[in-house]
């Protein structure tokens, strides 16, 4: 018998593991059911609709109101049906959806007001519902694939992932050229790397990740900051969720499906850590999440005079840069605890001066150029 089929080597570990990190399982028929039987439709709208019911209301006159059904309908159906504009910009106008809500009409004692309707609680992470699936069906303009493994918060899709088993050469290209074959209208199933925004392609000794239309070239690895190998041995073990204890050492797919798939840890990728440069949508490499998460920390903290302390990012040519400014600047702007933030790039050359403030601009940021150091 061989075991080294990927159903074995990787995508069953693979399911065990995310339900360990809080994954609850749903079965592929029951993702059927979930998007009532229409197999091009990505979204489980039944768990869609209690999940906008239960996360959303709203304050009026100092008494708090639930949305319509209507009102809930209505962001469901703005959801899944948004104009098909290419593969990115269907992508970024759902990622707008999903970060930034909709707002609709309500009335309240003959009063309309509007208000927003989010799609994810991203500041009270437990107030949403997490799923896993496998072999999920879905039906293309001309062909019908099936994504190894898709993770869903509040029945929306945000992970893909293709397993493939260790034996076999070049084993994880493999899987990212089917990610990018499958992406295609003609005989892809596009729609659902419109919705996504992580992409995984994994066997056990090799993880590789990308987004929506990330060219093979530019797919990374990750590297966490610190040691994990504790953490990750201890849920091996744990019989959290239901699933076995295992008693074995973590492979490398453990490892990055700890890092990139822990569910608090998708929710801060898609939350700051995507962007739209242009008409590419990008991810951030693991040094760029780093220096942002570290740079975060360190502005947050103050000192007995109530003074923040400077630091340094060293960054090489090439390394991103740019876009590690955009990514600590959405940060900075997102995170609660930071009030009233003003963030002034200085640079030392004029065409980086320029190169800066266009990539502002592309990932949908509005920044201001200076003309003098005098200007305010």
């Amino acid at each position: 018998m061989n075991n080294y089929t990927e159903i074995k080597d990787s995508q069953e570990p693979a399911l065990v593991l995310l339900q360990k990190l809080g994954w609850k399982y749903i079965s592929p028929e029951q993702t059927v059911l979930e998007r009532g039987e229409i197999l091009s439709n990505v979204v489980l709208e039944n768990i869609l609709e209690q999940q906008l019911h239960k996360i959303n209301s709203y304050e009026y006159k100092g008494s708090v109101y639930k949305f319509s059904q209507g009102n809930v309908h209505d962001a469901i159906y703005t959801l899944k049906n948004l104009p098909d504009e290419g593969l990115v910009k269907t992508s970024e106008k759902i990622f707008d959806l999903i970060n930034l809500g909709k707002s609709f009409e309500e009335n309240v004692h003959g009063d309309k007001k509007s208000f927003s309707i989010q799609y994810i609680d991203w500041e009270n992470f437990e107030n949403n519902v997490f799923h896993v699936t496998d072999e999920f069906v879905v039906q293309g303009l001309t062909e019908t694939r099936r994504p190894d493994l898709v993770l869903f918060i509040n029945g929306i899709p945000f992970v893909v992932i293709e397993n493939k088993r260790r034996d076999k050469k070049d084993s994880t290209k493999e899987a990212i050229s089917q990610f990018i074959r499958n992406q295609k209208k003609e005989d892809g199933i596009p729609k659902l790397f419109q919705f996504s925004q992580l992409l995984i392609a994994a066997q056990p000794n090799e993880v590789m990740y990308g987004t929506t239309n990330t060219p093979a070239k530019f797919w990374g690895l990750w590297k966490e900051q610190t040691d994990i190998e504790n953490q990750v041995q201890a849920i091996l073990k744990s019989t959290a969720n239901g699933q076995k204890s295992e008693d074995r050492l973590p492979t490398e797919q453990d490892r990055m499906l700890y890092c990139l798939c822990r569910p608090e840890r998708v929710l801060e990728l898609t939350y700051k850590f995507l962007v739209f440069d242009g008409k590419v949508k990008k991810v951030a490499r693991y040094q760029q999440y780093f220096a942002v998460e570290n740079a975060i920390k360190r502005v947050s903290e103050f000192d007995e005079e109530e003074k923040r302390k400077g630091g340094v990012i060293w960054h090489t040519q090439g390394s991103g840069k740019s876009l590690t400014m955009v990514m600590l600047a959405k940060s900075i702007i997102l995170d609660s605890k930071i009030k009233n933030a003003r963030i002034i790039v200085v640079t030392d050359r004029v065409e980086l001066d320029k190169q800066i403030f266009e990539t502002f601009q592309k990932c949908g940021k509005q920044p201001i150029r200076a003309n003098s150091g005098n200007q305010k």
